[in-house]
């Protein structure tokens, strides 16, 4: 596979598989589940709930 950038930081990575956008560093993978919780709580009654 090619060397694509990181969603979050631009760094350059080879993807493990297609569907991968973010490199897997600590910082990066801790704002894709920031990103990801904000925007569950803002779409998901159920999930704001608790």
């Amino acid at each position: 596979m090619e060397k694509i950038p990181c969603a979050r930081c631009g760094i350059f990575f080879t993807p493990r598989n297609i569907k991968q956008y973010t490199y897997s560093t600590d910082p990066c993978q801790q704002a894709k589940k920031t990103a990801w919780h904000r925007s569950r709580l803002k779409t998901d009654i159920d999930y704001k709930a608790g």
